[in-house]
């Protein structure tokens, strides 16, 4: 059937002049006179498509305080809370929050080096495989600062390096990179044939984004404060089996434990909003406080 064809064609990687999965699903529609099937087999994926066209987009509605928690049935709760007590457990919300961005940038991290094959194509392609090698060549900038390899590359951008005549390409060089290691590679960086003005951006943005990567996977900065440097060794010695989010927000519930008992700070936490850190952090005194309708 070609409808299942369709959806066979869509799991495999298309040459890019076919038509797009979504064109050809139009078409198949579009070109089908539906009133002439009379096999209700055959007319599944019409019924399929007209129920997802006419079913309505469930709309989810946040529901209101006054709704799901007793304290917050009578009119001005939030006006009798502890200033003091709410200013921090707003700063502690937000170093639990912060610490969870933390971790999840350290565990996602861009793929190191991910231009290499480009840069060794371009070698083979001047038959200068076996004169360069692209390890070398990114060797060469490991030892340059990050603030610089990202001026470098902003230079690169800026003032359009792909674009430069011949003379000036070498003017840029002894301009960003006047150390000896380089000059050696000046002719090399500066040769356009196959594409090599590639290289010397190439190299640049991999070694940019390596020291960026390796900048997110950092856990510890210089001036967190105690409750961040906490949670995150909450998170390096977590126990096996456990989750990040389980073993920080265990932790944190200690730390809320410093500032007031936790059932009172449900009633701090409802009135920031921050309903997440509820069910992370506080879940076991929810129930205590909880509308029962």
């Amino acid at each position: 059937m070609k409808y299942k064809n369709i959806l066979d064609s869509s799991e495999e990687r298309r040459p890019w002049y076919e038509p797009t999965f979504d064109e050809q699903f139009k078409e198949y529609f579009g070109s089908t006179d539906w009133n002439t099937v009379s096999s209700n087999l055959e007319k599944l994926p019409y019924y399929a498509q007209m129920l997802k066209e006419h079913t309505p987009k469930i709309k989810s509605k946040t529901a209101k305080a006054s709704e799901l928690f007793t304290f917050a049935y009578e009119q001005g709760w939030e006006k009798r809370l502890n200033t003091d007590i709410l200013e921090r457990i707003k700063n502690l919300v937000g170093t639990y929050e912060s610490c969870l961005k933390r971790i999840r940038a350290s565990q996602h991290i861009a793929e190191s080096k991910a231009k290499k094959k480009g840069i060794s194509r371009i070698l083979f392609m001047r038959d200068e495989e076996n004169i360069y090698d692209a390890d070398e060549l990114y060797a060469l900038f490991v030892n340059l600062s990050a603030d610089r390899v990202s001026d470098i590359r902003c230079a690169v951008r800026e003032e359009k390096w792909q674009f430069l005549p011949e003379e000036q390409r070498m003017l840029f060089l002894n301009k960003y990179l006047p150390e000896e290691a380089f000059q050696n590679y000046y002719e090399l960086l500066s040769d356009f044939r196959c594409g090599g003005y590639r290289l010397l951006g190439d190299l640049i943005a991999d070694t940019d984004n390596d020291n960026i990567r390796q900048n997110r996977a950092r856990l510890h900065y210089e001036g967190d404060s105690s409750e961040m440097t906490a949670l995150i060794d909450a998170y390096v010695n977590k126990i096996s089996g456990s989750t990040y989010r389980e073993a920080v927000a265990k932790k944190c519930l200690e730390l809320v434990k410093g500032i007031c008992k936790p059932a009172e700070a449900v009633k701090y936490v409802v009135a920031l909003n921050k309903r997440s850190f509820l069910w992370d952090v506080l879940w076991e005194y929810v129930d205590k406080y909880a509308l029962k309708k």
